[in-house]
This record gives C-alpha cells, sequence and structure tokens, in this order.
C-alpha cells in the first residue's frame, strides 16, 4: 500500500517487497520501450500499481462483492474450474480478440482493483463490478492483463489460447521470428484485432507454439511475462 500512498492494514496481510523493488519499475519500463507483456492475476494488479493505481486489499469484505479467493476444499481442477463470467466492453480490445462480450473465468484473488491508473483502460469486470481486465492505453507494446488464471488447461480454453496466442505472437513479432512474426505482423497494435481471421490467426501463433519444442526461447518468454501468483498461495496476491 505504501506505494500507492495509503497506510497497512491487517487485511493486506504478508509482502513480497523484493518482488515489487523488480516488477514494478520492469513494468514500467516494458510500457515505455514497447516490450510485449501479459499481466496474469497479480501481475494484472502489479501494472496498475506500477502506473500510479490503487487496490483493495480484500474485496470480498466490500458491501455487494463476491469472495473471489481460491475455495479451500476440493481437488486443484475444482479448485480452478471456472466460476464467474467477465464481460467484456462491447467492440473493445478483449471482445474483439476473444469474440464474445462475455466469458467465463476461474478466479482465485484476494485484491482486486481500487482506482484505476490514467493510462490504464479497463474493459472487463465480474458481475460484483471487480475489474478483471485491462490495457494500457498508448503503449507501443503488448500490455493485455486479466485478473484470472489463463494458464490453466491453457491447450483445451478457447480464451486461454487467444490471449496466450496474441502475446506469443507479439512477441515473436518484436524478435523477427519467421512465420509467428508474419502472421503476427497483421495486427501489429491492440486496435487492428478485428475479424474472426484475426483470432482464428492468433490461435494458431499459441498452437504452432505450443507443437515446437520452447527450450530455445523459454528464458527470453520469462522476460515477456509479468506472472501471477504461485497457485500454492505463497506469494501475496
Amino acid at each position: 500500500p505504501e506505494e500507492y500512498g495509503e497506510q497497512e492494514t491487517e487485511a493486506h496481510g504478508a509482502f513480497d517487497r523484493a518482488r515489487d523493488a523488480i516488477t514494478l519499475p520492469l513494468i514500467r519500463a516494458c510500457v515505455e520501450r514497447g516490450q510485449p507483456f501479459f499481466g496474469v492475476c497479480r501481475g494484472f494488479q502489479e501494472v496498475n500499481v506500477a502506473l500510479g493505481g490503487t487496490l483493495h486489499p480484500e474485496i470480498r469484505d466490500l458491501p455487494g462483492r463476491m469472495n473471489h479467493r481460491m475455495p479451500p476444499d476440493g481437488t486443484l481442477e475444482e479448485q480452478l474450474c471456472l466460476r464467474h463470467p467477465v464481460r467484456f466492453t462491447p467492440g473493445g480490445v478483449f471482445a474483439r480478440l476473444l469474440g464474445a462480450d462475455e466469458v467465463m473465468t476461474n478466479t482465485l484473488h484476494g485484491q482486486g482493483i481500487k482506482c484505476a491508473a490514467g493510462r490504464v483502460v479497463i474493459e472487463g469486470h465480474a458481475p460484483d463490478g471487480t475489474p478483471e481486465a485491462l490495457y494500457i492505453r498508448d503503449a507501443p507494446g503488448f500490455t493485455l492483463s486479466v485478473q484470472w488464471h489463463p494458464e490453466w488447461n491453457a491447450a483445451q480454453d478457447a480464451v486461454s489460447r487467444a490471449l496466450f496466442g496474441a502475446s506469443i505472437g507479439f512477441y515473436f513479432a518484436g524478435r523477427g521470428s519467421e512465420s509467428d512474426a508474419d502472421d503476427a505482423r497483421s495486427f501489429a497494435d491492440h486496435e487492428r484485432i478485428q475479424t474472426r481471421a484475426d483470432r482464428q490467426k492468433i490461435a494458431g501463433v499459441f498452437e504452432r507454439r505450443c507443437r515446437r519444442s520452447t527450450r530455445q526461447h523459454a528464458g527470453d518468454l520469462g522476460h515477456a511475462l509479468v506472472a501471477g501468483d504461485r497457485l500454492d498461495g505463497g506469494v501475496r496476491d
């Protein structure tokens, strides 16, 4: 909370200030340099804080809000099942990318965006009003970020395939990686994702990358992603 001028409370829980010291300046540098990243869960929240936004420490305590935290019991599949819809801005970046104004997602977080930073565009909300999807206005690179965990069951989930396909496509376009770059250049910014053909092309990028060996680029991809918190809850979300 000191990053955005608020007092620490018991609801905030433990902190990882070493991570904050790395990720927050890294996000700002990526935005300004056009380095693509895909924010996931805690990463979604960090993007907002890095650019000047604030967070609620425990959104389930707010009037009218649901509990977005991971259920304490059940199998991993049950804990990570699709639990609520996310509604997107009609005609916006996410709606065009995913080909739908509403999708179902999992939910595993306690904190949530309170006030969006000036350049943060919130395009998706849960039914209780909690922000769930954003991008950075006028950023030269890919900045889409989501509050849920699309990495779970990503190869089988159409929403996850589209999101990861877009982020990977933009990343390899920036590196000049042959076929992936050729596919990605046709939608070199968020606003050009318009048609079903665009979405299919994005999904194709992801599927090809899944089929190939990723050992060569694994380290580089790690730098391009602003990862979410560990699923075991070991890091504060």
